[in-house]
């Protein structure tokens, strides 16, 4: 994500700021930004009790979620909750998820850079907004609740 930063502001667009949620350690990939020149287009919000993780989505543009290995990504069904566009790598459960014209293959710079200008047309924002809010309730509690009965009826007959 920090080397497609770099790829963008090369491009000359570096209105981007990208947000770091959670509880990693960011020393490395700040000082990859660095390096790059893109520093001042990152921001490290850190670790958020989750009762803020909403507020948070809801303040955002587009959530982007560049795994290399992943499961179902419940992040990536959380930002969907809050109608947030998503562009996520192809890793694991995400290919699930995220519509192929907004996904990329893990570390391919290029890809992300690619998708990142897709998502800045409006209509195309917009669209993915109102697929993500769709899709996410697939996977509210509930619905996962009653697809699980029904699978476990059908194996115990």
């Amino acid at each position: 994500m920090i080397r497609a930063l770099a790829k963008l502001k090369a491009r000359g667009i570096d209105n981007i700021e990208y947000q770091l949620l959670g509880a990693g350690k960011p020393d490395k990939l700040l000082a990859e930004a660095e390096r790059l020149g893109v520093s001042e287009q990152i921001k490290v919000i850190g670790l958020k009790p989750h009762s803020e993780v909403y507020s948070w989505l809801d303040s955002i543009d587009i959530y982007i979620q560049p795994s290399f290995s992943e499961g179902l990504c419940r992040a990536v069904v959380e930002a969907m909750s809050r109608a947030c566009p998503v562009l996520c790598s192809t890793a694991g459960g995400n290919v699930e998820l995220c519509e192929k014209e907004f996904s990329f293959k893990a570390g391919n710079v290029d890809q992300i850079a690619d998708c990142i200008l897709r998502m800045s047309d409006k209509d195309a924002l917009l669209s993915s907004a109102r697929r993500s809010f769709a899709r996410a309730d697939k996977y509210e509690k509930a619905s996962l609740d009653a697809a699980r009965d029904a699978f476990l009826d059908e194996f115990m007959r």
